[in-house]
């Protein structure tokens, strides 16, 4: 079971548009997750360290009117036993009025990235009270959950829920900013994180399951954005990607009119195909795309659409144990206005082991966030702040054939448009496994068809 330890807090009332940590070293083989709650900004954000070991952003919440910003950050590789520091970035927003930093250290787990959270939860603007955040699915008993609470009182001075450790409680003034953090490692089953105690000012929160298990067929994702003077739009990914996976990725531009994308390309050759799109004809325009890897390495892809005058942003997806030819079966739905994103259902699927990967899109603002559907999982909110473009996904292994939906609930009304592809899982020999990550290496464990977890949360 993994094990949580604190690893440091490190405040600054500085405007700034970057933030470092102080020095701390983790265990050999730690995988490293960050908490920034950070004033006066709602920049998408980014993380850098002294060890070079990419970061996934797992996703945000914003408070006092969205004024702040909390940020969930997960190494894409396992630390070494050395000294180090991490920075937070935000220098695509003006510069923030604060920052805090903290930093978690977690024993025991073997995915990373992307593929280590299992699902997030949030509290968006919500007024004087008691904190509480939910999950879609009930929490595995092995799994390690961690929360946060960014508030106007320092320190944050919470009580923290029942059976969960308080890590830190700290914060900054000027402007005034409390910062709780909390751990569980394993023992929790629900769904429903409650504190234990008000605060006494407007709060946002996060929080998250991080998965245990040794291997996943998500490897890794990514998610950019371009901004509306250009035709062409790129991601690249933290990690090398590996011979025999494939790549997803799913677009969202603002055009107005379908399949604007008119071709993706990556700096490694594999060859792109469109497995399904839609559009609401107004704001919201989506595509899905897949290419199986035939050349590995470190990889930028690049999308070109139609029209320079559409804002374009984009997550990319990389797959393990999937075959050769993966796509199966789609669906894809629109509206020009509403909270229930749907796909609709896709036709029967041909075989019982597949990947379900869903697609929510909508021009939502800053405080937009979408649930996902019950039963889908390592959910992901990616949010343009500066062009109110969103794209968030889901998914989750099953085991049967059957026609498959992908649903997401919005935080608020608005044009959307929702996508879901099944994915075929080889039902040849697995692909010999490639080790565990230090510093450098890749984490990449091939997933075969007998071996696939019910991402659900049953196991």
């Amino acid at each position: 079971m993994p094990t949580t330890t604190f690893a440091i807090n490190t405040a600054s009332t500085s405007n700034a548009t970057s933030y470092a940590s102080g020095s701390f070293t983790p265990a050999a083989n730690d995988l490293l997750v960050v908490f920034v709650v950070a004033s006066g900004t709602t920049s998408q954000g980014a993380m850098t360290d002294s060890q070079s070991l990419g970061w996934y952003l797992a996703g945000t919440s914003v408070y006092t009117a969205s004024g702040n910003t909390i940020y969930m950050f997960v190494a894409e590789k396992l630390a070494a036993a050395s000294s180090m520091t991490v920075t937070f970035d935000c220098s695509d927003h003006a510069a923030a009025t604060g920052a805090a930093i903290e930093v978690i250290r977690v024993a025991g787990m073997t995915l990373t990235g992307a593929a280590a959270v299992l699902q997030t939860g949030w509290k968006i603007n919500s007024g004087i009270g008691t904190p509480a955040m939910s999950f879609i699915n009930n929490a595995n008993t092995s799994n390690t959950t961690l929360g946060v609470v960014g508030s106007g009182t320092n320190p944050a001075a919470l009580t923290p829920p029942t059976s969960w450790t308080e890590l830190s409680d700290s914060g900054y003034a000027t402007p005034t900013v409390g910062v709780e953090t909390v751990a569980r490692d394993g023992g929790f089953t629900s769904t429903t994180i409650t504190w234990g105690s008000s605060t006494a000012t407007s709060f946002g929160g996060f929080i998250a399951e991080l998965d245990s298990s040794a291997s996943s067929n998500l490897v890794q994702s990514k998610s950019s954005r371009t901004m509306p003077t250009t035709t062409t739009g790129t991601v690249v990914f933290d990690q090398n990607v590996t011979v025999g996976n494939t790549i997803v990725i799913a677009t969202n531009d603002n055009w107005g009119a379908i399949n604007q994308v008119s071709g993706i390309t990556d700096s490694l050759g594999n060859a792109y195909t469109r497995a399904t799109s839609a559009s609401e004809s107004s704001f919201v325009d989506g595509e899905v795309w897949v290419a199986p890897v035939t050349t590995g390495g470190a990889c930028t892809i690049t999308v070109t659409i139609s029209n320079a005058g559409a804002t374009l942003i984009m997550t990319a997806l990389e797959y393990t144990g999937l075959a050769s030819s993966p796509v199966d079966k789609t669906s894809s739905s629109s509206a020009v206005s509403g909270t229930a994103v749907t796909s609709g259902a896709t036709a029967t699927t041909t075989q019982a082991s597949e990947v379900v990967v869903t697609f929510g899109l909508t021009n939502g603002t800053v405080a937009t966030r979408a649930t996902q559907g019950a039963g889908y999982n390592h959910d992901n909110n990616f949010i343009d702040t500066t062009n109110d473009l969103f794209i968030a996904f889901a998914d989750k292994v099953v085991s049967s054939t059957g026609a498959q939906t992908g649903t997401f609930t919005l935080s608020g009304s608005g044009h959307w448009v929702g996508m879901v592809v099944t994915l075929k899982i080889s039902t040849g020999p697995p692909p010999a496994p490639i080790g565990k990550n230090v510093g450098v290496l890749n984490n990449n464990f091939g997933a075969y068809a007998s071996q696939a977890v019910n991402r659900a949360g049953t196991y």
